[in-house]
Order: structure tokens, then C-alpha cells, then sequence
């Protein structure tokens, strides 16, 4: 599929509107069919430099299912269990790479690091439970995760813009109106 901001489209717009004058207006000049058959050749050239590109593009997106798919067993575990305690080298056993590998392969896959993820699924659950529940927030931090209050207010504000207590207020204001 061509899309209008494809950077071949517009020189396979200008090719197809050649291709169609020259077929349907010019048809008494001489060698038209030739002058046709140019046409239709530089647009059969455009659309495959265009369409070569999407192939690589597929290959891209085949290369990062297969990444995802490696690493769903951590994502997995990260979604049972987001505030058991995770190091680098134990993420990497569990989807059976090296450091090294993982981290590379973490990255393409989530666009952070995995401590960045796991911070990010942490402040999502502290942010459910201060909604849903009537826990203090020193065992709000504890149960997503965060062994030190401190750190979890500070991580949540740069996040959300609040404060733990200012976010429960707004959320349960907006729940009872």
C-alpha cells in the first residue's frame, strides 16, 4: 500500500498522471505507445524501490515480535509479581540471555531500561491503590514495590505532577462526583 506521505508517493503520483495523459490525451502523437510504455516503466521502478522498503520495514517489525516474544516471560512475571525485588541479572536468566544481550534487547523492546520499566509499572500500581483502597501511603509504597517512602513520593510526583496525598484527593473528588 502507497500511502500520500510515503516519500515515493509523490513521484509515483507524477508518473501515474503521465502515464494516464500520455494513455488518454496523446494518443494521435506518434510513438505514443512508446512514450506509454516509459511511463509505465518509471512507475513500476518507483513503486519498487517503495515496496523494497517496506520489506525491510516488515523484517524490522518479524526481528522486534521475536524480541517480544523472548522477553514475555519476564513481562509476565513483571505483571505477577511487580513488586518483588528484579536485579539486571536476574531478569536476563529468566528469558535465558546475558546482561549484555538483555539489556540491548529490553531496551528495543520497551523503549527504557528495565529499571525504568519496572518504576513505571510500580507507580501505576502505587497510583491504582491509592485510588482503590484506604491503605496508608507508607504501605502503599511498600506494596508496589518501593522499599522507601521517600523515593516512591519523590519518583510519583516527577511522574504524575502531584503528590501522593494531593492525587488520592483529586481521584476520590472525582469518583463521588
Amino acid at each position: 500500500m502507497l500511502r500520500a506521505n510515503d516519500e515515493a508517493a509523490p513521484e509515483v503520483y507524477r508518473a501515474i498522471a503521465r502515464l494516464l495523459q500520455h494513455c488518454f490525451r496523446d494518443t494521435k502523437k506518434p510513438f505514443y505507445q512508446a512514450g506509454a510504455k516509459a511511463f509505465l516503466l518509471e512507475l513500476l521502478y518507483h513503486l519498487a524501490v517503495q515496496f523494497r522498503s517496506s520489506a525491510m520495514v516488515k523484517w524490522e517489525f518479524v526481528r522486534q515480535q521475536e524480541r517480544s516474544l523472548r522477553l514475555k516471560k519476564l513481562f509476565d512475571h513483571i505483571t505477577t509479581c511487580p513488586s518483588e525485588k528484579l536485579s539486571l541479572a536476574s531478569a536476563a536468566c529468566l528469558v535465558g540471555m546475558t546482561p549484555a544481550q538483555f539489556m540491548k534487547a529490553f531496551k528495543q523492546v520497551a523503549g527504557m531500561t528495565l529499571i525504568a520499566y519496572l518504576n513505571h509499572v510500580r507507580l501505576s500500581n502505587g497510583a491504582r491503590l491509592l485510588v482503590e483502597t484506604h491503605q496508608t501511603v507508607g504501605e502503599i509504597a511498600h506494596a508496589a514495590g518501593f522499599s522507601d517512602q521517600s523515593y516512591f513520593d519523590k519518583l510519583f510526583k516527577r511522574s504524575f505532577g502531584f503528590t501522593l496525598v494531593k492525587f488520592r484527593a483529586q481521584a476520590l473528588t472525582k469518583i463521588s462526583s
